[in-house]
């Protein structure tokens, strides 16, 4: 029932704000605007009682003080009408100024009325806001209470035509759909010879007349062929839809069903979040069928939300490797969607696809080569093309007198030797061949010798998500495999002991002159390590109904839904990049009667360590009835009570293990529930 203030004065009706306070089963309507309040000392310290010491004299009863632009008046409250002094219950039901359906009793109360429910055998079309009581109903059960059918009632006896205006249900409130011999053009769809061809095309015409709100579905044509609809329809709040009906409109059976089944796509969306009329609104008579997923998709062959907000509050909700829920808990709304009388049929979830292997780990930067008489050391990397900088190889040793530099070391790797110093001190000794500076060393193995592997991850079965106003099941992808290590750079090689010259110099003194030998080359850069191998792509879902944000009431329902789809392997992990070569020597350098010794090379890079694999998808879900964030009447905790009947398919696999030298873990399998609630 519900109560609604109603002034009659037409005047003092353009001033009304209504504000609705739910109390129980009356709402009330108050004909008061917002009451200023504060924190004076004449009111409670709070502010959150009217501003009264403004007012010239005190308020009768039932009105109170307002503040209107500075001006403090009373006026009377919600129900009533006077000077603020005197303030006159209003008797809507006597005025005939209230929104009660004449079906209905309409109760004076005070300060407000009271519509009783509309009778058995009509709808109130109009809830929450009067009462709109229709009389000549599709066939269906929508006038027995949620919770109390027999399964016998899910096949009422088809009845025709009771008001005389040629079909089965209400001409004047109804579009008109038959795909066999229905025109989706101007001026159809509001007379039985005159149809719409398709459910979306009337879902528009409804949506902009505000007189017809309910859909009404052929199922077969003139010769008893049953007609599919081959498309998705997301229907708006304020519309029902009704299937059933025969080629003529004129009888509706409720055991036939309207079929639709899209070659894509989740068949029925009913979106709260779509149109500006509140109320209940009815789904009853159809046959929903998704096709099968494929590449990882889900099939899911129903979807009913309400506002995205009430969903994307909630904490990503899933199902943990126990099968239990991980999420948040957000509040749920009132029921506004009842669906009857209708199959939902969900084929195969579609596999994932197998994780990929990622491209190899760059190769370290080769040394440079080293100079001659050069007293500066050898740093740098020869090479432009693309490498691993991060482990670079140690420097070459710089040439000097009387002896070279040690090869810088790189990580735990020492340099190479400098040339030796001469026996004779000052007074050189010439000789064919000056010794050389040594080798620098290979880049030591990485730290790492074989990768650890980390403990096995939790693994969520999936989660809902909105995207672009949708509501959809996004499966899980398995935890990419962790990163190898870097190789080490090697050693710089070691310089040169510098030329010897054979000058004779009086009194009988061999002289040596200033020359340096050869620097060293700088070591080679270590690889790069290599990346994990991607997780395998979660198997898709097989859902009959996913309901997000909302409370639908759900009564003789058949719900049936196939297996859910396997996960993808995970991908191998990449190889680690080479080691980059060393650097040469520097070559000798003549000088006078002599010849200096030569650097010695750098060393070569070790090899970065590979990656490990890729953990395995989960395997896909299969479930009757999929709650995210929602409740609904006629479900129980296994998802059986009353007429519904919900059939349901196996897990998906998870997708298996790599096996190799640095292995992955194997994804979970899916869960099969007929009911599932998600927080």
């Amino acid at each position: 029932m519900v109560s609604q203030l109603n002034l009659g004065a037409s005047e003092t009706m353009k001033s009304l704000i209504r504000v609705v306070v739910a109390l129980g089963p009356v709402l009330l309507f108050s004909a008061c605007g917002e009451i200023k309040t504060n924190g004076s000392p004449n009111n409670d310290a709070g502010g959150d009682t009217p501003v009264a010491a403004a007012c010239a004299v005190a308020c009768g009863a039932n009105a109170a003080c307002v503040d209107e632009a500075g001006v403090y008046a009373c006026r009377c409250g919600a129900g009533f009408v006077g000077d603020g002094q005197t303030c006159l219950n209003i008797n809507e039901c006597a005025a005939g100024t209230s929104m009660c359906d004449p079906l209905t009793r309409c109760t004076d109360k005070s300060p407000l009325y009271e519509c009783s429910a509309c009778p058995a055998g009509t709808l109130d079309m109009d809830p929450g806001i009067g009462t709109k009581c229709q009389r000549d109903l599709p066939d269906s059960m929508q006038v027995l209470a949620p919770g109390a059918m027999a399964e016998a009632a899910c096949g009422t006896t088809a009845d025709s035509d009771l008001d005389g205006d040629g079909i089965d249900g209400l001409l004047s409130a109804a579009i008109l759909v038959n795909g066999a011999t229905g025109k989706d053009a101007e001026g159809y769809g509001r007379n039985p010879t005159r149809p719409l061809k398709t459910i979306t095309r009337a879902i528009l015409v409804a949506d902009a007349d505000p007189d017809r709100n309910q859909i009404y579905v052929a199922s077969k044509d003139a010769a008893g062929a049953p007609i599919s609809y081959a498309e998705a329809i997301t229907l708006p709040r304020g519309i029902h839809l009704y299937g059933g009906y025969e080629a003529d409109f004129k009888k509706r059976d409720p055991k036939t069903r309207t079929k639709v089944a899209p070659a894509t796509g989740v068949p029925f969306t009913a979106d709260y979040t779509q149109g500006d009329v509140g109320g209940m609104y009815v789904i009853e008579g159809f046959v929903f069928e998704a096709a099968a997923g494929v590449a990882g998709a889900s099939s899911i062959a129903g979807v009913v939300q309400d506002e995205p907000a009430a969903v994307v509050t909630a904490a990503d909700a899933g199902v943990n490797d126990a099968g239990s829920v991980d999420g948040g808990v957000v509040e749920k709304p009132e029921a506004r969607v009842r669906i009857i009388n209708t199959t939902f049929i969900a084929k195969n979830g579609g596999d994932g696809s197998d994780g990929k292997r990622p491209e190899a780990g760059l190769p370290g930067c080769p040394g440079k080569r080293g100079v001659p008489q050069t007293t500066v050391r050898t740093i740098g990397f020869e090479s432009q093309d693309k490498c691993h900088t991060a482990a670079p190889g140690g420097y070459g040793g710089a040439a000097s007198l009387p002896v070279g530099e040690d090869g810088g070391p790189s990580g735990i790797v020492p340099g190479g030797t400098g040339g030796k110093k001469s026996p004779f001190g000052p007074v050189c000794v010439c000789t064919p061949s000056p010794p050389a500076g040594d080798n620098g060393l290979k880049g030591g193995t990485p730290e790492t010798e074989a990768t650890t592997r980390p403990p096995a991850a939790a693994q969520l079965a999936g989660k809902v998500q909105v995207i672009q106003g949708h509501a959809v099941w996004v499966p899980a992808t398995g935890t990419s495999g962790g990163k190898g290590a870097a190789g080490l750079g090697g050693s710089g090689g070691g310089a040169s002991f510098g030329a010897c010259a054979g000058i004779l110099v009086p009194p009988g003194n061999l002289h040596c002159p200033s020359a340096p030998g050869s620097s060293g080359g700088s070591g080679g850069g270590g690889g790069e390590a290599g990346a994990g191998g991607e997780g395998g792509l979660g198997g898709g879902a097989t859902i009959g109904l996913l309901v997000t944000g909302t409370k639908p009431s759900l009564a003789c329902l058949l719900v049936t839904t196939a297996n859910g789809g396997k996960g993808g392997r995970g991908g191998a992990g990449a190889l680690g990049g080479k080691g980059g070569d060393g650097g040469k020597e520097g070559p000798p350098s003549n000088v006078i009667n002599g010849v200096s010794g030569i650097g010695g090379p750098g060393g070569r890079g070790s090899d970065g360590r590979p990656g490990l694999a890729g953990q395995g998808g989960r395997g896909g879900l299969s479930i009757g009835v999929l709650l995210y964030s929602s409740v609904a009447t006629g479900l129980d905790a296994v998802g059986e009570i009353d007429t519904n009947k919900i059939t349901i398919g196996a897990p998906g696999l998870g997708g298996p293990e790599i096996i190799g030298t640095e292995p992955g873990y194997p994804g979970l399998p899916g869960v099969a529930q007929r009911a599932l609630s998600l927080p």
